[in-house]
Order: structure tokens, then sequence, then C-alpha cells
């Protein structure tokens, strides 16, 4: 019999899964410990009846199971964490370096004061301004109230600033106390009526929305997932649109499920282009070199809409897939993942805004990725001691610091154009006056993100390391000293001779008698 994984030369014998004509107990609790592996689940009752009927082997199960869906949901998770992005960012902090608006500005900076002077005067401009001054505006926020009848949506009610507006309008006073600005009282009366028309409350004649953050069914609260439409006052939909387009929702994580998304699709990012690249059989040193990305149909209509001002903040000024259909047809409820071709100075997951979120600066993100991809730390010898007399602004001469920096100072040039520092923003300096990412690791040069990721693809701990991770996501636990001495020098000859397919080592490892039948199995 041959067994394409014996082709590798790896050292794991497999199992014989036709060595039993009908399975028994062992081999499916075998069967269900590969599928919890895989994808976290046992397995399904078809491919159970299956395998207990004999019609599917055990070795077609992990190879079917380690290019499904739930695998790459599991190993995307896996990376994630290894990566460190622990938790969703808050994608609305996002800034256009373009234009300097923030995603939370383009979604909530227009007012309703904006909303009430869409045809205003010079006047009406400069007195709202003033306004801004005071701080005495009510962004555009929409609240949603549950009725009897279905979830409604009406204008923020979590502080009632309609009698605010009333006093401003009718008295002639501010929020603050302070008499309002000379001129203004009529505006504040418009102000007051709009309030007034989009300040809905249960029992008031609505209509039913399509609003553009839940356009499919009610998803914002689980006592209400059975109601099909949400429901709004016309003059609702008259000032934010026929899907509330111009309109948010409050912040609160439980009623903008659109942004929710969007901040799980750019924090996964990372680990589904990883997760696909191996489902797929390609070659594990793309997940540092690729110029592609994955993306999710709804990570593209946000791209699309709000976050338009957005491409110029990616390396080359957007995607060279600009007309993908995710682009040009989006679709907020595609949750299927997309390969999306960037440029050429990208670089797998280096020049993801998830990795460079979850880092701290240029240091940081080399640092990460030596950790991440190598499996080894920048460390001072032992005993070595800091000189704090020493305050040599260049780290690489400083005692102490200079055992680590003359190596990571000419690594950490190849970001030069990503910031110092770490900020809550993605951007690249497309520009690039006077700034030089040329950098310098392992003995090999180059300029950018794409040199050091394919550098770092081809250092010989690369391919170590990503048997340990491979051994790591099959058994939830870091490879013994005795594993790695006896695991890991065939399984790197076979990942290497294979153009590092890290699937078949992932599935080499499940079919393993190590894996398989451990001490104490029954």
């Amino acid at each position: 019999m041959s067994y394409p994984i014996r082709a590798l030369a790896l050292s794991f014998c497999l199992l014989a899964t036709n060595a039993f004509a009908v399975p028994g107990f062992v081999e499916l609790k075998q069967a269900d410990k590969a599928a919890i592996a895989l994808t976290g689940k046992p397995l399904t009752d078809d491919m159970r009846n299956q395998f207990l009927k004999g019609e599917i082997s055990l070795e077609t199960i992990v190879d079917q199971l380690s290019k499904s869906p739930g695998f790459i949901d599991r190993f995307a998770g896996y990376w994630t964490k290894t990566l460190g992005i622990q938790s969703p960012f808050n994608s609305n902090q996002l800034r256009s370096a373009s234009t300097g608006k923030s995603i939370y500005s383009v979604l909530e900076g227009v007012t309703w004061l904006g909303i009430g002077f869409e045809n205003a005067a010079a006047s009406d401009a400069k007195w709202l301004q003033g306004v801004y001054d005071y701080r005495a505006t009510a962004p555009l926020e929409l609240w949603i109230d549950y009725c009897d009848d279905a979830p409604m949506i009406t204008w923020r009610r979590s502080i009632d600033f309609f009698p605010r507006f009333k006093k401003a309008a009718e008295d002639g006073i501010g929020w603050n106390g302070d008499p309002i600005l000379p001129g203004t009282q009529a505006g504040w009366k418009k102000l007051q009526d709009l309030a007034g028309e989009t300040f809905a409350r249960c029992g008031d004649k609505t209509i039913p929305v399509k609003p553009w953050w839940d356009p499919d069914q009610v998803t914002v609260n689980g006592k209400y997932k059975n109601v099909l439409e949400y429901r709004t006052l016309p003059a609702i939909i008259t000032h934010c649109g026929p899907k509330l387009e111009r309109c948010s929702t409050v912040s609160e994580s439980e009623t903008n499920i659109f942004m929710n998304k969007i901040n799980r699709d750019i924090s996964l990012e990372p680990g589904y282009l990883i997760a696909q690249t191996v489902a797929e059989d390609r070659p594990f040193s793309e997940v540092l070199t690729t110029p592609q990305t994955v993306m999710t149909g709804t990570q593209g209509y946000f791209m699309s809409t709000w976050g338009k001002d957005l491409w110029a903040n990616f390396p080359g000024k957007g995607f060279a897939d600009a007309n993908h259909k995710i682009f040009s047809s989006p679709n907020i409820s595609d949750r299927s993942r997309y390969w999306i071709t960037r440029n050429t100075l990208n670089a797998g997951i280096l020049t993801t805004p998830g990795y460079q979120l979850a880092t701290n600066g240029r240091r940081a993100m080399i640092n990460r990725a030596y950790e991440t991809f190598l499996c080894r730390k920048f460390v001072v010898p032992e005993g070595a001691q800091a000189d704090p007399t020493d305050s040599n602004p260049d780290l690489t001469k400083r005692a102490y610091c200079s055992y680590c920096h003359k190596s990571i100072e000419p690594m950490a040039a190849f970001f030069n154009r990503w910031p110092t520092t770490g900020v809550n923003n993605f951007v690249y300096d497309n520009d690039g006056k006077n700034v030089s990412d040329a950098g310098r690791f392992n003995g090999s040069a180059g300029q950018g993100a794409a040199a050091f990721g394919k550098i770092l693809s081809e250092s010989d701990y690369f391919d170590d390391c990503s048997v340990q991770r491979a051994f790591e996501f099959v058994n939830g636990r870091k490879m013994t000293y005795s594993e790695s001495v006896n695991m890991t020098p065939a399984a790197v000859a076979a990942f290497g001779a294979t153009e590092k397919n890290l699937r078949k080592v992932i599935k080499a490892m499940i079919l393993s008698p190590e894996f398989l039948n451990p001490k104490g199995l029954k």
C-alpha cells in the first residue's frame, strides 16, 4: 500500500486505515480525535456513518477536513492568537491619510444640525461652527427601541435633547446655561422641529426599513431574532436615506452589527490569509510574500463605501484588484472570503491592517514576525549588565541594548515607511520622500516589507518553526525536547521537499501513531 505522505519521507508511520473491515470503538474515537484537532468539532453524522460502514477511510477524512471551512476557521483562529491579535480592534478609529477623516467621523460626523441645514446660508454655517464650539450638538445616531410589532429605529433617546433644543429655541438659553449665540434662535427652532419629527414612540405610525448595518434580518437582540423587519418614521428615511446609509447607530456593540463584522474581518484577515494558503496547498512561504490578501464580501462593501478614503493608506494606494466584484458590485451580506490582489509592495500578512494594528511600531513588527515565524527571540547574553550612564541614541551602540539592536535596527529599516511607534491607525507612507526602507537580515539586503518577507521565509529557521507551529495546532501544546529531536528533522525535510506544503505535514502528524495511539488510549 502506498500513501502520499510516505512519499514525503516523513518519519511518521501512518495508520493503515484498511486494516479493519468494520471500524470499532477505538477507530471511531481516533477519527473523532482527528476531526476535533482539525476543526474543533467531532465528525458530522454523515461522515461518521460513512466511516462506520467502511465507505470512507481515516486518511480520506483527514484529507477532506484539512481543507474544509471548519479547518480554515480553526486554523485562522490559532494563527490570530499566535500573532497576538487577541481581540477585534475598533475600526471606527481608522483614519484616512489623505483626508484626515476617521471612519468614526465619516459614520457619525454629520450632525442633526448638518441635516437641518443642508441648504443653509453662510450665516447658518457660521452658527453651526459656533454650536460645535459649545459642544451642543447631538451626533447623528439612531436608537433602537423594541415595540410589540418590531424593533423601531428612532432618534437617539439615551439623552433627551428635545427639551434642550426647546429651551434654546424658546428661551434663548444654551445647554450650559449661557445665552445662545446672537442670531441663532431661528436655527435652534429648526433643530427643535427636526428632533420632534424624528423622535418616535411605540404606537407611532412607522414603515419598514432595511438598514445598512443589518439588511437581511433582525440580529441585534436574541429576543427578537425571529423578527423579520425594522420599522422607523418616514422622517428618519427622508433624512438618512432608504437604507439609513447617511446615519449610524449608537456605538454600543449590541446594535452596530455591521461595524462589529468589519472589526472582526480586519482582525482575522492575517489568520485567514494563512489558513487559506495552507488549505489550498500553496507554499507556506507565501504567508510572508504574497501580494494577495483575503477579504470577505462584507469587508469589500465597507472598503467601497465608508472606507473608500482608506485606499490611499495601503501600500501602492490601493489594490490591483480594484475592479473585483466585492468592490464594484458590493454586497453587504456576502460573508464569503475572496483572494484579493494588492500590489508588489505588499508582503502577505506583514502588510495587513490587522498585523500592523496588533504591533507597536517598526521594531515590534520585526520582533513579532521573528518570534512567530522563526520561533526565536532576541536575547542578551547571560550576565550582561546595562550601563545607566550610557544614553547613546544609537541603540546599536548603547551598552546592553546593542546585543539585540545590532540585529533589530537593520531589520526594522524594512518598515521605515510605516509608523515609528504604535498607532491605532493603519497607514503607509506612499510618498516616501527622503525615506529609505532598505534593510538587512540574515546576510541579505532588500527594500521594504516584501524584501523582508522573502528573506524571512528563506531562513532555515522558517521551515523548522513552521513544523513546530503545525505540531502546536494539532496537539494544542508545544513540542517537548524529545519530540523536537525525533520528529522535526524528517518533517522539515518533507516540508522542504513539497515546496513548503504545510497541510501535508499536518495530515502526517494527525495520522501518526503518536497522535492516534498515545500511551493509555484504550
